[in-house]
C-alpha cells in the first residue's frame, strides 16, 4: 500500500473512533444517577413510614441516607461544574487525575459501606437483645442501615470499576 493510502486509512480509523470520554461528564452522569437513585430511596422510606415498626425503621434510615446523598449529589455537580470549568480541565493530565481521585474516593467509599453494614447488624443485634417497646424499630434501623450500606457498596464498587481510563504519560 502506498503512504497516501495509509495516510488515508489512518485518518478514516480516527474518524471512527470515539474520543477519549470527558471525566467531567463521567462525573456530571454518577452525580445525575444518585440524584435520581436518592429519590426513588426517599420515596421508598416515605412510603415505608406508614407500616410496622421494623419497617418505619427501615424506612428511616432510607430518608436519612438519601437526604445525605442528595447533598452530595447536588454539591458534587456544582463542584464538577466549576472544575471542569478551568482553563487547563480538559488536557489529558487533569482527566487522568479526577479520574484517579474519583476511582480512589469510590474504593474509599467501599471500605466504609462495609463498616457501615457492619454497624448496622451490631445495631440490630442489640436491638433484639435487649427488648423492649421499641425494639422492632430499633431493628429497623440497624436493618436499614445494612441495606443502605450493601446498596452504597454495590454502588461504589460498579462505579469504581467504570471510571474512564486514561493512557499514563511515560
Amino acid at each position: 500500500m502506498s503512504d497516501s493510502h495509509l495516510q488515508l486509512i489512518e485518518q478514516q480509523r480516527r474518524e471512527v473512533m470515539p474520543a477519549q470520554p470527558s471525566i467531567w461528564r463521567f462525573y456530571e452522569k454518577l452525580s445525575r444517577r444518585l440524584i435520581a437513585w436518592n429519590i426513588v430511596n426517599l420515596g421508598t422510606g416515605v412510603v415505608l413510614q406508614a407500616l410496622t415498626p421494623f419497617w418505619r425503621g427501615v424506612g428511616a434510615q432510607a430518608i436519612g441516607w438519601s437526604i445525605v446523598n442528595l447533598a452530595i449529589g447536588f454539591l458534587g455537580q456544582r463542584g464538577n461544574e466549576r472544575r471542569a470549568a478551568q482553563p487547563e480541565a480538559h488536557t489529558p493530565e487533569r482527566m487522568a487525575r479526577e479520574a484517579r481521585n474519583i476511582r480512589a474516593l469510590l474504593w474509599l467509599n467501599a471500605g466504609l459501606d462495609i463498616l457501615y453494614m457492619l454497624g448496622g447488624l451490631s445495631w440490630a443485634r442489640r436491638a433484639a437483645q435487649r427488648g423492649g417497646q421499641n425494639a422492632e424499630f430499633q431493628r429497623g434501623m440497624g436493618v436499614g442501615i445494612m441495606v443502605q450500606g450493601g446498596l452504597l457498596l454495590i454502588w461504589d464498587v460498579i462505579n469504581a470499576l467504570i471510571v474512564p481510563r486514561y493512557p499514563q504519560k511515560d
